[in-house]
């Protein structure tokens, strides 16, 4: 047997509002077996949401560049103020 697992926790592409969020939320909350939903307001760039959504955003890019190289496009670095 598994381990056990007591709390899931989802990261979001951005940031929603409450209002924007409850239709997901009562969704969730019809599944069989879950007993709540919350959310929380992140303000700190250590947290594990963010980090997910950090890694998201740079596998999004990086396949954007990867499909503009095997297209034969040329590529463009830009670097930006604080890099």
């Amino acid at each position: 047997m598994g381990e056990r697992v007591h709390a899931l926790t989802v990261a979001l592409d951005d940031d929603c509002t409450s209002e924007q969020l409850r239709p997901i939320v009562e969704a969730v909350q019809m599944i069989k077996g879950v007993s709540a939903v919350e959310t929380h307001a992140v303000d700190s760039v250590n947290t594990w949401s963010a980090r997910q959504r950090t890694f998201h955003r740079f596998c999004d890019a990086l396949l954007t560049v990867m499909k503009a190289l095997r297209e034969g496009k040329d590529i463009k670095v830009v670097e930006r103020e604080g890099s």
